[in-house]
């Protein structure tokens, strides 16, 4: 006979692994449940889906929602293209304005620096819909209603992604940048070949967190936006039902599936360089 013995410690820990294992499965089937269900009831008729009894797959397979989407693809594409532009283009231009932001913030040394970073950390802190008035007299002085561009404008500049990016930028030797400036780099040239190489996995993390914010966003464009060959996706899904000249329910749930098709895609493909980047900034989400 063979005796195995444990020690007290390492039961404890098993036990507590597997509670944790547990607790996280749970979390993540109440994360996932309302995506599923979005995504079965694209499949179901409309009488299963308005019936009393819910079901959790669809009895009779029906791909309606998903004809009469593609029916009118001019309508869906629109929203769809106008909302793929914006979420490109901000996160870029994001990108380029706040990196060497939050470079100086980080690195140089100026008269004011820590004020400006109370002020920007202030920023973090106050709603969109607090700056909406001003911003969208802004928008109006400029005649950019109706023009995707206003969406641009007025976010291609954030706090929150200039305090991420100086978080981990003092993280990072100054060695670094001495070496540079021995090689005969300026300050420039540190940022440029030294310090901006090494927060891919940061401006990866920004990319990632602009493009879903604003792929969902709703509010600014339901402001700037009124015609509906301006609109994006989360607009244009209020009014796809009477765009589409149909009131089943399966067809906005279609809409909403093939919506969500391009932030799985972008997850799946940098999943890895993400969590990376969240573990290098300390970010918590």
């Amino acid at each position: 006979m063979i005796e195995i013995s444990l020690k007290p410690g390492a039961v404890k820990r098993a036990i507590g692994k597997l509670g944790v294992f547990l607790i996280g499965a749970v979390v993540c089937i109440f994360m996932l449940f309302p995506f599923y269900f979005m995504i079965t009831s694209s499949f179901k008729t409309s009488a299963e889906y308005m019936s009393p009894q819910p079901t959790f797959f669809p009895h009779d397979f029906s791909v309606f929602g998903y004809k009469t989407i593609f029916a009118k693809i001019d309508i869906f594409g629109r929203f769809f293209l106008n909302s793929v532009y914006v979420s490109v283009l901000i996160p870029l231009l994001q990108t380029v304005v706040c990196l060497p932001a939050a470079y100086a913030l980080s690195r140089l040394n100026f008269r004011g620096k820590n004020l400006i970073f109370m002020l920007f950390v202030v920023a973090m802190m106050l709603p969109g819909q607090l700056t909406i008035i001003q911003n969208y007299r802004t928008i109006v002085k400029l005649k950019l209603i109706n023009n995707l561009n206003s969406l641009v404008i007025i976010s291609i500049f954030s706090p929150s992604c200039i305090f991420m990016m100086r978080q981990f930028f003092l993280g990072l030797p100054k060695e670094l940048e001495e070496a540079g400036k021995i090689d005969g780099c300026n300050t420039f040239q540190n940022f440029l070949h030294i310090v901006a190489p090494l927060s891919v996995p940061t401006i990866v993390v920004n990319l990632i967190l602009c493009f879903n914010g604003v792929w969902g966003d709703f509010f600014a464009p339901m402001i700037f936006l009124k015609q509906q060959t301006a609109m994006t996706l989360p607009v244009g899904l209020t009014v796809i039902m009477g765009a589409l000249s149909s009131q089943d329910p399966t067809v906005l749930m279609a809409a909403l599936t093939i919506s969500c098709i391009p932030v799985m895609i972008i997850f799946f493909i940098f999943r890895k360089k993400l969590i990376s980047g969240i573990a290098s900034t300390g970010l918590k989400l």
